[in-house]
């Protein structure tokens, strides 16, 4: 099964499985499968404070066709769209939570 690394600009490391699990934050560690924490996707973030979901396997493409994440200025583009325990969320405050980069891990 495919993993993709996800990092922030804040410094913590995420991994989610291609079903959107999130197998690892920081040093935990989850097994699949698993449906209390779940990646939905990502929000990019666009034009006067609006953001526009795009779902997971649009996520996973731009990951593997080596999409960047950030705008010119380095600040990040988008967020992650998760569900927690049955909430569905986009994740706030950019700036520290937004996605840095994101790539696939080989294994």
């Amino acid at each position: 099964m495919k993993h993709y690394r996800i990092i922030t600009p804040y410094g913590n490391t995420y991994t989610i499985d291609q079903d959107g699990c999130f197998v690892q934050y920081n040093e935990h560690v989850w097994k699949h499968p698993h449906n209390t924490w779940k990646c939905r996707g990502v929000y990019e973030i666009i034009a006067f404070g609006q953001w526009r979901f795009l779902p997971l396997q649009q996520f996973i493409n731009m990951i593997e066709s080596g999409h960047r994440f950030t705008f010119k200025n380095g600040k990040p583009r988008y967020t992650i769209a998760d569900l927690d325990h049955g909430t569905a969320r986009g994740w706030g405050n950019t700036e520290h939570h937004g996605i840095k980069s994101a790539w696939e891990v080989k294994q």
